[in-house]
């Protein structure tokens, strides 16, 4: 070991790196794949992963939520005084809830994995980005999430992690230069342009908008049904926009902030409470009232009747405030499912739009809260797909994660993706030879480069981008393989399609209730806890996957767990309906 002591290296910004010293990265996220042969020649090591065990992952989920139900009255009460206003815990809570899990969790990862790190190592130095406040404070919880994505953002917070731990103490050398490696922009549209005429119907048809109609907005029933239950309601059917990016030109106060940071600190210290109002979005704080100007000049209705989201709850700023006001006068809020996970994972006790909502709509899974209310996949209301039994071997990939849990993302998908590999070199030369693999369209930009690994692992091996509607590819498709536990695994099933899935690590991620369930499809023979089992499985139904799948073993088990997870709906218009009859007092 050098006298010097060892460098750490924290992101894949290379402008950080000593490569004169010996070095230890912090994470496999350090090393970009197509920089294989700069960081291969190095006198280096890659820190163990963090927070992998279960026990270490419950551990952690446990300590989020208490901090998250610790710091929200504190943000509560800041945030009214300093807009002087009156909201309650649960406005609040609607606005900055999402944004506050993904902070913790962050944070989380960020401290322990650096304190990990510092007691396993002898680590006497390291270098940093330190980015001005314009750059590192995020707009909103959006522009958060895709910070992640940037390593000059994530070195710079791994900086203030470390300027707020008194137990990580090395030596840090920053750096200001930002002539480069400028802030990534919010990810392409890969969806089709629409055209002029179509633009022009909706703008038009959302004129016409009375005072008291529901509103709905990204209900994630396919457009026909979307505009059949407008249509039940008397109105014109309305296309309103899923603005997510919200245009805000303030900057941050940093001398507010800190104010606010001293106020809270008082009362509780620790790396949290230090960071918290340091990191909140602009859109919370300096433009609060911008935000509010906007709600203002929407034509959305001002006294509707109830109000229906499945997708605009999370990072829809504009929106969140719209609703967060129309509940504190009486309107109901309703929100509906947002794909898989809701009722099965252990990691997730209760999300932010469960708790905040009036009435939360699952597609199946009831609990003993009276306002989760059963009803059905939304998004395949009332479609109907027939697969090519002759078609191909669809194979969904799970998408590299921007380290947004509070464990070693980096490290499991490499190993989820060394599973995927030797999955795909077990099957046999027919299936093989009709297999097409669909990517995520984030692994078209991430550092971890799925599709060059698969190219150089199985040369002829064919790959597309989401180029294809979904339902059109499993139209084409003989069989779909679920690589991960999907929400892509809901749909198939309730739509009856050819669906099989294999995923690391067992059961380890569900809570008790959905055990038994998940047990059924496993006996079955759709689900697969191993890359052998699941392979050897399409080996043997490939020549005849209809068959397979019209069994009756296999029907039974579908229907069963689609009535707990995935139900369907012959009249999705009338059941909705009635869901929000009931709990709306509708004449």
């Amino acid at each position: 070991m050098s006298t010097e002591g060892i460098f750490l290296i924290t992101t894949a910004d290379e402008r950080t790196w000593d490569v004169n010293r010996k070095i230890v990265f912090l994470g496999g996220w350090c090393l970009r794949y197509d920089r294989k042969n700069i960081w291969n020649q190095l006198n280096s090591e890659i820190a163990p992963p963090y927070g992998l065990e279960l026990n270490v992952k419950l551990k952690n989920r446990d300590l989020s939520e208490s901090m998250q139900s610790s710091l929200l009255p504190i943000i509560v009460k800041v945030l009214n005084n300093q807009h002087n206003t009156h909201h309650s815990l649960n406005f609040w809570k609607t606005m900055v809830g999402h944004w506050l899990k993904y902070f913790v969790d962050v944070i989380i990862n960020r401290h322990q994995t650096l304190i990990q790190a510092n007691k396993q190592f002898e680590i006497t130095g390291s270098k940093f980005i330190e980015l001005s406040a314009s750059s590192f404070i995020p707009t909103n919880t959006l522009d958060m999430i895709n910070s992640l994505k940037w390593d000059a953002w994530n070195s710079t917070l791994d900086l203030r992690v470390i300027q707020n731990t008194d137990e990580l103490n090395f030596s840090t050398t920053l750096i200001s230069d930002l002539t480069s490696n400028s802030k990534p922009s919010h990810k392409a549209d890969l969806k089709h342009t629409e055209s002029t005429i179509s633009s022009y119907i909706k703008k038009f048809c959302n004129l016409f908008v009375r005072s008291s109609e529901p509103f709905i907005i990204s209900s994630y029933l396919p457009t026909l049904q979307e505009i059949k239950l407008q249509l039940s309601y008397g109105q014109v059917p309305k296309f309103w926009r899923n603005s997510q990016h919200h245009s805000m030109n303030v900057d941050p106060d940093l001398l507010l902030r800190k104010r606010l940071t001293k106020q809270i600190l008082l009362d509780e210290d620790n790396v949290f409470t230090r960071l918290v109002f340091e990191l909140m979005p602009i859109c919370f704080l300096e433009g609060f009232a911008n935000l509010s100007s906007q709600v203002k000049n929407t034509n959305w209705p001002r006294k509707p009747k109830f109000i229906f989201t499945s997708n605009d709850f999370a990072f829809n700023e504009t929106f969140k405030l719209y609703s967060a006001l129309c509940q504190e006068r009486g309107t109901k809020y309703f929100i509906g499912q947002h794909g898989n996970n809701y009722g099965t994972c252990r990691f997730l006790v209760t999300k932010v739009e469960e708790s905040t909502s009036d009435f939360f709509l699952t597609w199946g899974w009831q609990n003993q809260n009276e306002s989760t209310l059963p009803a059905y996949v939304f998004k395949v209301a009332g479609l109907r797909v027939e697969n090519d039994k002759k078609g191909d071997l669809l194979l969904l990939e799970y998408p590299y994660e921007d380290r947004l849990k509070t464990w070693d993302t980096d490290r499991e998908h490499q190993i989820y993706f060394d599973n995927l590999l030797l999955f795909i070199g077990l099957l046999d030369e027919k299936p093989f030879k009709h297999l097409k693999v669909r990517l995520r369209y984030e692994s078209a930009t991430d550092s971890f480069n799925s599709k060059q690994r698969l190219i150089e692992s199985f040369p002829a091996i064919r790959i597309e981008y989401w180029e294809q509607p979904i339902l059109q590819q499993y139209k084409n498709s003989r069989l779909a393989i679920f690589s991960y536990d999907s929400t892509g695994i809901l749909e198939t099933l309730a739509l009856n399609i050819p669906t099989i899935a294999f995923w690391q690590n067992g059961f380890d991620h569900l809570n008790e209730t959905a055990k038994k369930h998940y047990q059924l499809m496993v006996d079955a023979g759709i689900f697969h806890l191993s890359p052998e089992s699941i392979a050897e499985t399409i080996n043997t139904i490939w020549e005849d996957v209809d068959s397979w799948w019209r069994q009756d073993s296999i029907q039974f088990a579908r229907k069963t767990f689609c009535e707990q997870y995935a139900r369907t709906s012959r009249r999705p218009i009338r059941d909705l309906r009635k869901l929000l009859k009931e709990t709306t007092y509708e004449d």
